[in-house]
């Protein structure tokens, strides 16, 4: 009787680890997509073999992408939830605003002392 031969089940391949850039993409945050497209263009502008013709419009990318980066971040503080404790501290800084406009005044006059 021929015994049969089998080949070894090879072990399934290791998923590829996903971009950090693509990861941020998919994620839909603009701000961590815009991290990561920083850190890649910084990346390939330091390869020492990075061409010449290349550095220029690399190096305007890095600048766009640095400044919606500012940009994305003003927004994300200026949208911030407010918390009442916020709330508390805006109330108590318009009252002191307002307190120190309005001249200090004494409403009781002074006793005259009858001997």
């Amino acid at each position: 009787m021929a015994t049969r031969r089998t080949e070894p089940v090879a072990a399934p391949a290791a998923p590829e680890p996903v971009p950090p850039l693509v990861a941020a993409a998919a994620s839909g945050d603009r701000l961590a997509a815009l991290q990561e497209l920083r850190a890649v263009l910084a990346e390939r502008l330091s390869r020492p073999r990075t061409a010449a013709r290349d550095v220029a419009a690399l190096s305007r990318q890095l600048v766009d992408v640095t400044a919606a980066i500012e940009d994305a971040t003003q927004k994300q503080a200026a949208t911030r939830e407010r918390t009442p404790t916020d709330e508390l501290a805006k109330r108590r800084a318009a009252r002191r605003n307002a307190t120190a406009d309005v001249p200090k005044t004494t409403s009781r006059q002074p006793r005259s002392v009858n001997s």
